[in-house]
């Protein structure tokens, strides 16, 4: 473990492989939705602690953030994919933010493969 491992506060879930069909944020894909618990007013909330991404379809840039067509605002900088190259950012990369609400990713170009792996703090 590298010097800026959090304790672990909650469950590691991986979020489903996301290959994105269009470009830009109005193309932008439900990549992970925090679980309601009962009563349903009560939503467990997440922490993006790694994002994998592959592209074989040229380089170009990923992006996560919140709500359809990102109206919610972009939740990290923009991040570079390389073409043919696994790129994978870790939690002592990305900055710790606590989401109540559907993920969504953008790409461009499209036909880039995400995958995010999320803590789940709650009850």
């Amino acid at each position: 473990m590298g010097p800026y491992y959090q304790v672990a506060r909650g469950l590691r879930k991986a979020s489903a492989i996301i290959t994105t069909v269009g470009a830009g944020h109005a193309n932008a894909l439900i990549i992970y939705t925090p679980m309601a618990v009962p009563p349903a007013t009560v939503i467990r909330t997440v922490i993006v602690r790694k994002i994998m991404c592959y592209s074989n379809v040229g380089a170009g840039i990923m992006e996560l953030g919140l709500g359809a067509a990102f109206a919610g605002g972009a939740l990290f900088p923009i991040f570079n994919v390389i073409a043919n190259f696994d790129t994978e950012w870790t939690e002592d990369e990305l900055p710790e933010v606590e989401i109540g609400q559907p993920i969504y990713v953008a790409t461009t170009p499209l036909g880039i493969i995400t995958q995010i792996e999320v803590e789940v703090i709650g009850p």
